[in-house]
């Protein structure tokens, strides 16, 4: 029996799903995986295997409080090595992606305002060019809108992994606000839309604090704004917070001028064809399967409700 099963008893839970299960209905704000992924998970943790939820520290504390433990009597103490295997939880039998030395299937790319395209993000990997050193590369916000389904839990596992600054997922970013007052860079996953609070944190950010936001939601923007709002009378009456705020939601404004870089995630065209290709090749070197893309796509064309197909999460759930 292991830590996790010695606090369960206490508590009278009697199975890894049953605990799942409750953890999803007590706390249903935050993005759990399904209850099976998720009893696999619990039963990965009580045999020592914690780096998954090391790196969830939502998850942890809301398993801790569930238990009525500290994180680290669970055997949850930090972070192992990022170069670990990225499991598609909703499609066990695919083989696991070595994001130090494999990239994920070419989907789409991230489309920026002001002429930003993904060059830009290469320093947040630790990728530079001659004569540059990273933290002079990164600066300002940087906000990459995921639309749901489209891969932004991949995006941030493979950021995870490779990026030299510090990695941290949040529902909510007031609870880094202290965090953010340090110049550090700081890569964020933030899995919810709390609105104006959260706006109010990113804008009492260091200025000096360079910032990379991965989100299912875009930042708010007042587009009807335009540069010329820094000349009007009633901005030069608000508060500096204010102003940053005004700033912030502005999408005129670069993170140059104190604005953020905006990126959106846009699926190729041809991006069912390119995953379906992907992931028929990806299981011939584990399972002798004769099924071929043509074959797939044209079951997967017999539907009569294409929607249910519209995403690359669904593709892989299927």
């Amino acid at each position: 029996m292991g830590m996790l099963q010695l606090w369960m008893e206490k508590e009278g839970v009697s199975s890894f799903d049953a605990l799942g299960k409750e953890l999803r209905h007590r706390y249903p704000g935050l993005e759990w995986p399904s209850a099976r992924s998720l009893g696999v998970k619990l039963g990965q943790l009580d045999k020592g295997a914690a780096t998954w939820w090391a790196k969830r520290i939502d998850f942890t504390n809301k398993l801790a409080e569930l238990l009525k433990c500290d994180p680290r009597e669970l055997g949850v103490h930090s972070a192992e090595s990022a170069h670990l295997p990225y499991y598609f939880e909703d499609f066990p039998e695919l083989p696991p992606l070595d994001l130090s030395r494999e990239g994920p299937c070419d989907l789409g790319c991230l489309v920026g305002k002001q002429d930003l395209d993904e060059k830009h993000l290469a320093p947040w990997f630790g990728r530079t060019t001659p004569g540059q050193t990273l933290v002079t590369t990164v600066n300002g916000v940087s906000w990459l809108y995921f639309p749901p389904g489209t891969g932004r839990d991949l995006y941030w596992a493979r950021l995870n992994a490779l990026s030299p600054f510090e990695c941290v997922s949040t529902t909510a970013l007031s609870t880094l606000s202290e965090r953010l007052q340090k110049p550090s860079p700081i890569c964020i996953n933030l899995n919810r839309d709390n609105g104006h609070r959260d706006l109010l944190v990113l804008s009492s950010r260091n200025p000096e604090c360079p910032i990379l936001i991965c989100a299912p939601f875009d930042l708010p923007s007042r587009p009807a704004a335009g540069w010329k709002e820094v000349l009007e009378w009633d901005y030069q009456l608000d508060t500096l917070e204010e102003r940053n705020l005004r700033t912030l939601t502005n999408s005129a404004f670069s993170a140059f001028d104190g604005g953020a870089n905006r990126y959106r995630f846009v699926l190729y065209r041809d991006w069912r064809t390119r995953l379906i290709t992907w992931i028929l090749n990806r299981l011939r070197t584990h399972l002798d399967t004769r099924l071929g893309p043509a074959q797939l796509e044209a079951w997967l064309d017999g539907f009569r409700n294409q929607d249910v197909f519209d995403t690359p999460r669904s593709i892989v759930a299927m």
